[in-house]
Formats: C-alpha cells, sequence, structure tokens
C-alpha cells in the first residue's frame, strides 16, 4: 500500500512542499495570484481526500483480509471435518461391502449346504418328534416327581395313620389278651385253686416282663433312630446354612469390591474430564486475551492513525503559509516508517495467528487421539470387566446351581432313607408284633396243652378212682355174697365164724354193711 502510495506520488509532480516554496517565491518576486493559490489549495485538498480515501480503502481491505483470513480457516476447518467424515463414510462403506461380500459368501454356503424339502421335512419331523419325547420325558419326569411327593406325603400320612392304628392295636391286642388272660384265669379258676393261682401268678409274671421289656427295647431303639437321623438332618442344615452364609458374605464382599473400582473410575473420569475442562477453559481464555490484545493493539493502531491524520490535517491547514519543508519530510518519512511497522506488524500477527492455529490443530488432533485411545482402552477394561463380571456371576449361578440340585439329591436321599428307615421301622414292628402274636399263641397254645394235660391227668385219676371203686365195690359183691351165702347157709359148719353164727341167729350187735364205701377226704392226697 505504501508503496503504491509513493509511486501514485512520483507520477504526480511537485508535492506540497514544492507548492509552498513557490508561493513563497511568488509573494516575494511578484503579486499573489489568488486564483492559482485556490486551485494549489484544491489539489491539496483533493489529495488528501484522496489519501483519506485509501487509508479507508487500505482499512476496508485489511478488514476483509481478516475476514477473508478467518473464512479460510473455517473453510479450511471445514475442508478438515468433511475430509473426517468422509474418511469415515469410506471405511463403513469398506465395512459395508466387506460384510456384504461376506453375507453373500455365507449366503453361498448356506446355499450349497442346503439340503431339499423332503430331508428338511424329515428333520423337522425327526427334531419334533425328539422335541414331543423330550416334553412327554419331562411331563412325565414331573408327573412321577408329583406323584412322589404325593406318595411320601401319603406315606407320612399312612405312617402317622399306621403309628396311631398299630397303638390302638396294640391297646385292643392288651385289651383282648387281658381279657383272654381273665377268661382263662377264670374257666381256671374251676380248677384247683392252689394250682391255678401259681399258674396264673407265673403267666402274668412271665407276659407282663415280657411285653415291657420287648416294649422299652423297641422304643428305646426307634428313639435312637428317630435321634440319629434328626441329628444328621439338623448338621446338614447348619452346613447348608452356613455355605449359603459364607457364599452371600463372599457376593457382598465381591460387590463392595466392584462397587469401590465403578466409584474410583468414575472419580477418576471425572476428575480427569475436570482437567481437561480446566486445561481447555485456559487455553480458550489465553487465546481470548490473545485475542482481544490484538483487536485492543488494532484498535489503538487505528485512532493512533485517525489521530496521526487528524494531526496531519490540522498541520496542514495550520502550515499552509509556512511551508517548512524539511518538517514535512521527516513527518512524511516517520508516517511512511510507521506504515512499514504496522505492515510488519500484521505480517508477524498473521505468521504467529498460524503458527497458533497449527499448534491448536495439532493439539485438537492429538487430543482427539489420545481420548480415542483412552476411550478405546476404557472400553476395552469395562468389556473385560462385564466378561470378569459375567463370568464370576455365571460361576456363582453354577456353584449355586449345583448346590441346589445337591441339596436337593440330599434331600431326596434323606426322603428315601427316611422312608426306608420308616418301612424299616414298620416292617420291624410288624414283625415284633407277628414275633408276639406268636409268642402269645405259642404261650398260648402251650397253657391250653398244660391245661389240657391237667385235665386229661384229672380224669385220669377220676377213672382211676372210679374203676377202683368199681373193682372194690364189686370184690365187697362177691365177699357179700359169698357171706350171705355162707351166713345164710343152712348147712352146718362148725368151722364158721363167730359173727356169722351170730348173724344166722340175728344177733343185734353184729354190724351189717349197707352196700356203700366210704372213701376218706385225705385219699387224693397221694395224687
Amino acid at each position: 500500500m505504501i508503496t503504491n502510495l509513493s509511486k501514485s506520488r512520483e507520477f504526480r509532480g511537485p508535492g506540497i512542499g514544492s507548492v509552498a516554496l513557490l508561493t513563497k517565491s511568488n509573494d516575494r518576486l511578484t503579486t499573489y495570484d489568488h486564483w492559482n493559490k485556490i486551485h494549489k489549495i484544491d489539489e491539496f485538498k483533493s489529495e488528501l481526500c484522496k489519501t483519506i480515501d485509501e487509508y479507508k480503502a487500505n482499512q476496508q481491505r485489511a478488514i476483509w483480509e481478516n475476514e477473508t483470513l478467518e473464512n479460510q480457516i473455517k473453510a479450511e476447518t471445514l475442508r478438515r471435518f468433511q475430509r473426517e467424515k468422509m474418511k469415515e463414510a469410506e471405511e463403513l462403506e469398506r465395512k459395508q461391502q466387506e460384510l456384504k461380500t461376506l453375507l453373500k459368501s455365507d449366503e453361498k454356503e448356506v446355499l450349497t449346504e442346503c439340503k431339499s424339502p423332503s430331508e428338511e421335512k424329515a428333520e423337522r419331523l425327526a427334531a419334533m418328534k425328539a422335541r414331543a419325547e423330550l416334553l412327554e420325558k419331562q411331563r412325565k419326569e414331573a408327573n412321577e416327581k408329583i406323584a412322589r411327593e404325593k406318595y411320601n406325603q401319603l406315606l407320612r400320612e399312612k405312617c402317622d395313620a399306621l403309628r396311631q392304628e398299630v397303638s390302638k392295636r396294640r391297646a385292643h391286642e392288651v385289651a383282648r389278651d387281658r381279657l383272654i388272660q381273665i377268661e382263662m384265669k377264670r374257666q381256671e379258676k374251676l380248677m384247683e385253686k392252689q394250682q391255678n393261682d401259681y399258674l396264673n401268678e407265673l403267666v402274668q409274671s412271665s407276659g407282663k416282663n415280657f411285653s415291657e421289656e420287648a416294649n422299652k427295647i423297641t422304643v428305646i431303639e426307634e428313639r435312637k433312630k428317630l435321634a440319629s437321623f434328626l441329628r444328621q438332618q439338623i448338621e446338614g442344615k447348619e452346613k447348608e446354612k452356613s455355605l449359603t452364609k459364607e457364599e452371600k458374605l463372599n457376593q457382598s464382599k465381591a460387590l463392595e469390591e466392584f462397587n469401590k473400582l465403578l466409584k474410583q473410575e468414575k472419580q477418576e473420569e471425572i476428575e480427569k474430564k475436570k482437567l481437561k475442562m480446566l486445561k481447555t477453559r485456559s487455553d480458550l481464555d489465553k487465546c481470548l486475551q490473545d485475542k482481544l490484545q490484538r483487536k485492543a493493539e488494532e484498535q489503538s493502531l487505528k485512532s493512533e492513525l485517525d489521530g496521526l491524520f487528524a494531526s496531519l490535517i490540522q498541520q496542514a491547514g495550520d502550515e499552509e503559509d509556512s511551508g517548512q519543508k524539511k518538517y514535512k519530510a521527516d513527518l512524511k518519512k516517520e508516517t511512511l516508517q510507521y506504515l512499514e511497522y504496522v505492515r510488519k506488524m500484521k505480517e508477524v500477527e498473521k505468521e504467529y495467528e498460524k503458527e497458533i492455529n497449527r499448534i491448536v490443530d495439532e493439539h485438537i488432533a492429538k487430543q482427539h487421539k489420545l481420548m480415542h485411545d483412552k476411550e478405546q482402552k476404557i472400553r476395552t477394561a469395562r468389556e473385560n470387566l462385564r466378561n470378569e463380571v459375567t463370568e464370576v456371576c455365571r460361576q456363582q449361578i453354577m456353584e449355586k446351581k449345583r448346590r441346589h440340585d445337591e441339596a436337593k439329591t440330599e434331600r431326596n436321599n434323606e426322603a428315601k432313607k427316611l422312608s426306608e428307615l420308616t418301612e424299616q421301622i414298620k416292617i420291624d414292628s410288624e414283625n415284633e408284633l407277628h414275633q408276639r402274636r406268636q409268642n402269645i399263641e405259642t404261650y398260648r397254645e402251650a397253657l391250653k396243652q398244660q391245661i389240657a394235660d391237667q385235665r386229661l391227668r384229672y380224669n385220669q385219676l377220676l377213672a382211676d378212682r372210679q374203676r377202683e371203686s368199681e373193682e372194690h365195690r364189686k370184690a365187697e359183691a362177691e365177699i357179700t355174697e359169698l357171706m350171705n351165702q355162707i351166713v345164710h347157709s343152712n348147712e352146718s359148719d362148725y368151722n364158721r365164724h363167730p359173727w356169722q353164727k351170730l348173724s344166722a341167729n340175728n344177733h343185734s350187735d353184729i354190724p351189717v354193711w349197707d352196700g356203700t364205701l366210704t372213701i376218706s377226704k385225705f385219699a387224693s392226697a397221694r395224687y
């Protein structure tokens, strides 16, 4: 701009200083030409207006250049952004093409591996059949499970009812045995008192001791079995509770550690974001301060130029008549030097702005890359952490399921053992009851046999007594007949007994047998 101004002034002829000298010389030599002076003043004013117009044009050009530079920066930023977007679009297009080719290859492989409709129908039928069989098997297993549960419940109820029934039967049998014993005692009272009393006491003492000992032994054994079984169940439940408690504590500790890690990561991210925001804010504040400083310098330069041109105009108006050539030349030189300094400063500022923009772009790209790498690392770490947590949760679920299955199997085994134990107790009770019944029947048969033997002996004794009495009666009858024959005989026998003689003479002092046999009450003592 300054070079153009100097060139334009070179072609314009004499300047302001030459005009002033010419006017002074004309004042000394000739009369003052007012019209020439007016003409020169008009030329000076026109030159001054042109200079002001050029200054305004240069000012507008500087504004236009700044706006053009800002537009270029924006266009460059937009171009870079569009270039990145185009790269991303090209990468996305490339990935889409790769995916399309992969899908096409997979489709070709699927089509090549595809089977005929009949084979697909057969496979579907086989799969449906297998699925139906699996569902039927699951349904049967569920029904069997429900049936087993109902059977176990029914078995428990029946066991309770059986226990009640067994206790009732025992009470009834005891009562019936008591009645039988009472009836037998009542029947045995008809026999001899001492023997029957002795036998009854023996039966009662032996039966009572036997039944009490058997009941005590069975009750003690059942209580021991049930106590051991209940103790095992309680120990298993306590172990299961302790295991579940430890598992819950471990899970809570793992969750607390996981939450702590998440909180720590969030806190670190927040702190890093804060630091980044503070750094960005400080950079922006610095850029804003630099921009404000540049604008202030431009404004001060503008104000100085305005003041300078105003002073020039004022000095030109004041010094029209003075004609100080040296002062004007110095002023012009200073003006040119100042304008050159301003031009250099603007070029330096432009270079500085370019360098700042380059540094800012590099810093932004670097920060963008760092943020991208950091986000990728964070995403990878989170994915790994999520996978680890998922794996741990899956393992915990599998472990819990395994423990649940083991507990279920253990409960089923315990229920099976309980049912077997109940069945064994039932069988033992039935065997014991059967054995007791057999013992009672055996004792009853033995007692009946004893009673029958006693009765048989008693009948034999009675028969022997009747036979003896009959034989004795027959012998007495024979003796009596013989005596009658002898006593009432008309034959005279001097060797007869004196009683025979007395009887023959009907003597009253001779005892006469009435045909009966008196048996002493102590006759059966020897039996």
